[in-house]
């Protein structure tokens, strides 16, 4: 149960990283104040996203040794490329691509001891 949990706190906060990109991409080029910028509603959509998986992240604390749970926080790591590449089209050179393969690895690795 304490996988699936942890995957649910990394796609959450990759949401929260999105929405983050998403709202700041909406300010640019306009003149908004910092009341303006706080009702945006992507950046409410990703403050949320990534509270809730605040929350979820300290019930799987309560469940899973620390030194163990979080390296598992580094498949942020491979949902933020993927999702970059998809929702805004940023390339990633192969050196970036294999930086993401060793993260998996090492997931793997430690995931195995959960």
């Amino acid at each position: 149960m304490t996988f699936p949990l942890i995957l649910l706190v990394c796609l959450l906060t990759c949401i929260g990283q999105i929405c983050q990109k998403r709202a700041v991409q909406n300010w640019t080029g306009q003149t908004l104040n910092w009341t303006q910028k706080l009702r945006d509603p992507w950046l409410l959509s990703g403050l949320f996203a990534m509270g809730t998986g605040l929350l979820l992240w300290l019930l799987v604390l309560r469940l899973v040794p620390l030194n163990r749970a979080y390296p598992m926080l580094s498949l942020n790591f491979v949902l933020v490329a993927i999702a970059s590449t998809l929702w805004f089209g940023e390339h990633h050179r192969a050196r970036d691509w294999w930086g993401v393969a060793c993260v998996v690895l090492g997931v793997a690795l430690i995931g195995t001891r959960l």
